[in-house]
């Protein structure tokens, strides 16, 4: 079965070698053998940030030449490749409670906190060509769990592609709710100015949910709904 959605894109692992012969511009390896590895490399990332990080950035904070890198690498595409291949071999996936909905439950909410643990994996997860290889063994795993459980292929499939990507949107939103602007003024705060001429029970007000999880829990509850009484038909055409 094809997987072709945005949820997908950074699960499992074993394609590197193609997605970075696909991204990479080849640097040219000169000079003496360098004092870091590629561990070191994305240990700097991650601190960094996996979203915002340039070459200069991984450079300095090695405290290197930015040309020293390519003894390691040949692209920022590739030092991506590897950064979110490690966080998907760092990940130990629980499968809890006795149903498929708990497990569903349990799985969006999981990778909730790995977005919350790696800042900026949602919006690579969104925007990396490339991605889906990286978690094809967490996925196998929860479709067997969940097949075990009583849930069917196709309904499988579909409810973890909706609640990941529900859980990357939301992320994203909540994100930009809580970055800071030149002023210092969160995006929350710049929303509620927005509103302030609006009444509190205005449709989309801001809420102190919007720096939290915001409304991801009841969107998995609502897709989980869904799953158990749409019909069988519905499952055979969603496209993935």
């Amino acid at each position: 079965m094809q997987l072709s959605s945005a949820t997908f894109r950074w699960w499992g692992a074993g394609a590197l070698g193609t997605l970075v012969c696909m991204n990479a511009r080849p640097g040219k390896k000169t000079g003496p053998k360098p004092r870091f590895t590629r561990g070191d490399i994305v240990d700097a990332v991650l601190e960094i940030g996996l979203d915002t990080f340039t070459l200069g950035d991984v450079a300095a904070k090695l405290g290197v030449a930015t040309s020293a890198l390519y003894r390691h690498v040949t692209s920022r595409d590739e030092i991506i490749a590897l950064t979110l291949e490690r966080i998907v071999r760092n990940v130990r996936w629980d499968m809890p409670g006795e149903t498929w909905q708990d497990l569903l439950r349990a799985q969006g909410m999981q990778f909730w906190d790995l977005c919350e643990a790696y800042p900026g994996l949602s919006r690579v997860i969104i925007d990396f060509t490339g991605s889906s290889s990286f978690a094809k063994r967490v996925i196998h795993d929860l479709l067997a769990e969940l097949d075990r459980r009583g849930l069917s292929p196709k309904r499988a499939i579909f409810a973890l592609d909706f609640i990941g990507d529900s859980v990357l949107i939301v992320h994203q939103a909540v994100s930009a709710m809580r970055s800071v602007d030149e002023e210092g003024r969160t995006g929350l705060e710049r929303a509620y100015e927005f509103f302030s001429d609006q009444p509190a029970d205005a449709a989309l007000h801001p809420s102190p949910t919007w720096v939290e999880s915001g409304s991801i829990k009841a969107k998995i509850e609502l897709i989980i709904r869904g799953i158990e009484s749409l019909p069988d038909e519905f499952f055979e055409n969603t496209g993935l």
